[in-house]
């Protein structure tokens, strides 16, 4: 998975940026999910002047390592979403990294297929396919009655124009296979 960096601006009118605030924000964040979440790799804040346009000059501080997780579990308060479960409530109902089922992609010239085998306790109502921005697709899987290790989610990242995201089809087994076929776009090829 990409590793994608966190921008955090400062709205104050001051030139010079304050360590407290980037310090208490930065645990806030700890606080949304405390099992897989992991701070940015670079923090990048901009001045900005009294008018309130940004200046020519950025702080970047170097944080700490990549995220190596291809399944996220990142809380719906984290994306900007609503949700009726609290940050605590979302890490417990999320399994471990290590127990979410992998999600496999098999690739030929004309489409993409994914396929993972999701548990008995999640229902064909229970999955949510979306496309997202920048060739990803995000695949969640929840099961809402449930209390503990019920709360999946997976965002697939493909190359720049390679999918053609108006044609993607889902197929849920009763044994709780899901595969998601996505066509790819066609390459054209010039011959001398």
């Amino acid at each position: 998975m990409q590793v994608s960096l966190f921008r955090y601006n400062s709205t104050s009118t001051s030139s010079k940026s304050n360590p407290k605030k980037i310090s208490s924000f930065l645990s806030s964040l700890y606080l949304l999910h405390p099992k897989t979440f992991h701070p940015p790799q670079t923090l990048q804040t901009q001045k900005w002047q009294s008018r309130g346009t940004p200046s020519e000059s950025h702080a970047k501080t170097n944080l700490c390592s990549k995220i190596h997780h291809e399944t996220t579990s990142q809380s719906p308060e984290a994306r900007g979403e609503d949700s009726p479960f609290s940050p605590v409530e979302h890490a417990r109902r999320a399994p471990a990294p290590d127990s979410t089922p992998p999600m496999k992609v098999y690739s030929s010239p004309s489409t993409h297929v994914l396929q993972v085998q999701l548990p008995v306790t999640i229902r064909h109502e229970m999955v949510t396919i979306s496309a997202m921005k920048g060739e990803k697709i995000k695949v969640i899987a929840d099961a809402w009655h449930m209390e503990n290790d019920c709360h999946y989610e997976w965002i697939i990242q493909f190359p720049s124009f390679d999918i053609d995201m108006s044609v993607v089809h889902a197929k849920f087994d009763a044994d709780g296979l899901l595969t998601i076929e996505v066509r790819r776009r066609q390459r054209l090829s010039f011959h001398p």
